[in-house]
């Protein structure tokens, strides 16, 4: 690495971009890491975050030119690298029933009092999340996955909230997924 670039040796190189041509043309990535290029790029992230790259294959995605982090890979990041220097991360226990309404983190940094991050359905209806635009079309579908598994997605989103303010450094600077 020099200048803060990531900088590969030639024969390296190579060697990443016939895996990645191979692992491509096999279908052995995610479905939206289509090209060998999108799965360079991943690498390259990888390499430079310190990721093994079959974790960061399956743990990062490009949306709109951005490498992003899946929350799975966001979280095991935090917990190996934030929290054994004194950091908080934990999730915020709800009652039961209301967890389909709301859910959240408690986050911090050592030194600092923790932050609650909360993301609630409500949050979810003013992002547009409920519902999506079919393409090509007018037409405004539901979304089924907030309404099916509240659960489940209430949690990363929160966690992406929490995580872009508080361990920027930890993601270095990467959004989430579930936030795109």
């Amino acid at each position: 690495e020099a200048a803060g670039y990531l900088m590969l040796a030639p024969e390296r190189w190579e060697l990443l971009k016939s895996q990645c041509t191979e692992l491509v043309q096999g279908n052995a990535l995610h479905s939206s890491i289509n090209t060998p290029g999108k799965a360079m790029i991943i690498a390259m992230k990888a390499i430079e975050m310190g990721v093994p790259l079959t974790a960061a294959w399956s743990g990062m995605r490009i949306i709109d030119g951005e490498v992003t982090l899946l929350g799975k890979l966001a979280l095991r990041l935090i917990l190996q690298r934030a929290l054994p220097l004194g950091a908080t991360c934990s999730r915020i226990a709800v009652p039961h029933g209301e967890d389909k309404e709301r859910a959240g983190w408690l986050m911090g940094r050592p030194g600092e009092d923790p932050q609650e991050y909360w993301f609630t359905m409500e949050d979810a209806q003013t992002a547009g999340l409920l519902r999506i635009k079919l393409r090509k079309s007018e037409e405004w579908i539901d979304t089924p996955a907030y309404k099916k598994y509240p659960d489940r997605m209430l949690p990363w989103r929160a966690l992406a909230k929490g995580a872009a303010y508080t361990f920027a450094d930890v993601l270095q600077g990467c959004l989430l997924a579930e936030e795109m």
